[in-house]
């Protein structure tokens, strides 16, 4: 058994997983096994996985994922993988890791007492699809709001390539459930853990190359073009529809949060329902709050016009 397993969620990924898997051998840490959960790939996958198992020396488990979409594959699998391990790191099929990823978020995650849910994430960078960087470099936006339960109410934080958490963590995922619709996994683990007084550490510096190539599930939009049409999408019912989904299961869950969170999220839930002034009041009370200017005022907006 190791002390971190590796949560890996794939589909036709025979491009670039190569390369991902040799980011897992160059690892500075390397008491790790790989988990994955394959969601019905026609292509070479699996064969470049069987590949990699006879290879790299390390323990590699594929089961067959939910076929539900990545969400789906990515809670499945973190739910029902029953790896003894202390720590379980999330990964893309497409990305290329820092040799120092996992060594960095261990060191964190040591620091934390075994049964308080705990999370590393990070900033990444993105490069186009030959895994070359911008010019000049780009990098996922810079987190500057600590990491919290209101801001977490109304904003993922990273993206799930960066997350890393500890075994209480994944009880709790496993605790709040793995068959729920929710609109990503990463948000979602950032919500539940600060919501119950866990830990979270957001590194500035990222831990790996964002893969770009038409094909991303969800991409970087670090343009301004993409800024502005997240603005607009927040604002047309889209974030709306996300946030419902998160805030209706957390009230299914609601007693597990702590007492002032639970009033947090009360607070939200009651600026949801209502509009104008009343609703941005709500708002304000809750404490939910973005990083960004530009999507706080989004944020207020949406509140009194009823879009939250």
């Amino acid at each position: 058994m190791s002390d971190l397993t590796i949560l890996m969620a794939t589909y036709n990924g025979e491009k670039f997983l190569k390369e991902q898997l040799n980011s897992f051998n160059r690892q500075t840490y390397q008491d790790w096994e790989l988990w994955v959960s394959d969601d019905g790939s026609t292509d070479e996958t699996l064969e470049i996985l069987r590949a990699f198992s006879g290879e790299s020396g390390h323990s590699v488990v594929v089961s067959n994922g939910p076929r539900s979409g990545f969400v789906a594959n990515f809670l499945s699998l973190a739910c029902n993988c029953n790896s003894g391990s202390k720590f379980f790191a999330f990964s893309d099929q497409d990305d290329i890791w820092n040799n120092d990823k996992l060594e960095n978020a261990v060191q964190f995650l040591e620091s934390v007492p075994d049964n308080v849910p705990a999370l590393y994430c990070s900033r990444t960078e993105i490069v186009d699809q030959f895994a070359l960087p911008t010019t000049p470099a780009t990098y996922s936006p810079l987190m500057k709001l600590s990491p919290s339960f209101s801001n977490a109410l109304v904003q993922s934080i990273a993206g799930g390539n960066t997350m890393v958490i500890n075994r209480a963590a994944k009880k709790l995922l496993e605790d709040f459930g793995g068959v729920i619709e929710v609109p990503s996994h990463d948000w979602w683990l950032y919500l539940i853990i600060t919501g119950v007084g866990g830990k979270v550490f957001y590194d500035s510096r990222p831990s790996l190359l964002y893969r770009q190539h038409g094909k991303n599930v969800v991409g970087s939009n670090r343009s301004f073009i993409g800024l502005f049409s997240r603005f607009l999408k927040f604002l047309d019912g889209q974030f709306q529809a996300f946030n419902d989904k998160n805030v209706y299961y957390l009230c299914k869950n609601i007693t597990k949060l702590t007492p002032e969170n639970q009033s947090r999220l009360l607070l939200l839930k009651k600026a949801k329902e209502e509009k104008g002034f009343t609703g941005l009041i709500s708002l304000l009370k809750s404490g939910a709050k973005r990083n960004g200017f530009l999507f706080n005022l989004a944020l207020k907006i949406g509140a009194v016009i009823g879009r939250i």
